[in-house]
């Protein structure tokens, strides 16, 4: 069933024989790229992360530090964050941009260096790559690195610009708003080099449409605030059951 973990695992098992990390790339004539991209959970990218070692892949999880649905710093989510990373998957920053003027690259570097460091703190280690969250075109279009020191999830090498046309080599593949925008990973294609985009908020177990998606967001969220709630106030379960 579409959106399911069971369509998310055939995706893995078809291009398991070229997945690979953003490095390792270099050279090869054809590679997959695994990418998540973590907006609302936290517990469901560590799901994900479950089913990508059960795969035998390891694939890159980037966190937002500038985020309302999830704070990565509760003791909870930066428990998950750190065994992700410790069941040797990369953690990386999904940087968030949206503030920014357009063109103001040197804000842009700062950004990316003060929330890089909040992410390094979280998890304890150094920090060697991000994605951006919504990124707008100036910020794609960038020729030069926006730091030396750490991996462009939309570097050139990885991600091709190109306005709509199709790719010379590299086909993205993303499920952004619950929508396989430029193409499904499941069919057939004459590329040989990928990136995908899987995002860890849009699967389930069975596979829900976008609708019912939210839905289940939201009563996860909304679930896990309560218990926020339960453990902080003695009185929760006293008052709420009046």
């Amino acid at each position: 069933m579409a959106w399911s973990l069971q369509e998310y695992r055939d995706i893995i098992s078809k291009y398991k024989p070229i997945i690979c990390d953003y490095p390792d790339t270099a050279g090869r004539d054809s590679f997959c790229i695994i990418r998540h991209d973590v907006e609302f959970s936290v517990s469901r990218a560590f799901d994900l992360m479950k089913i990508d070692s059960e795969c035998g892949i390891r694939a890159s999880f980037f966190f937002q530090v500038m985020n309302g649905a999830y704070n990565p710093l509760s003791v909870a989510n930066r428990a998950l964050i750190r065994q992700i990373a410790e069941a040797g998957h990369h953690v990386g920053l999904h940087l968030y941009v949206s503030h920014i003027e357009p063109g103001d690259v040197a804000t842009l570097r700062r950004e990316l260096a003060f929330q890089r460091d909040i992410l390094a703190a979280i998890l304890g280690r150094a920090v060697d790559r991000f994605s951006y969250h919504r990124p707008p075109r100036w910020v794609l279009a960038l020729e030069e690195p926006v730091l030396d020191d750490i991996i462009n999830a939309y570097a050139p090498e990885y991600f091709e610009l190109t306005d709509g046309a199709p790719p010379a080599e590299i086909l993205y593949m993303a499920d952004s708003q619950h929508n396989w925008k430029y193409g499904h990973p499941l069919d057939d294609s004459k590329y040989r080099k990928f990136q995908i985009l899987l995002h860890a908020d849009e699967w389930t177990g069975d596979g829900a449409e976008a609708r019912d998606n939210f839905h289940e967001l939201i009563e996860r969220n909304r679930a896990e605030f309560v218990e926020i709630i339960r453990s902080e106030c003695n009185h929760y379960d006293r008052i709420m059951a009046n």
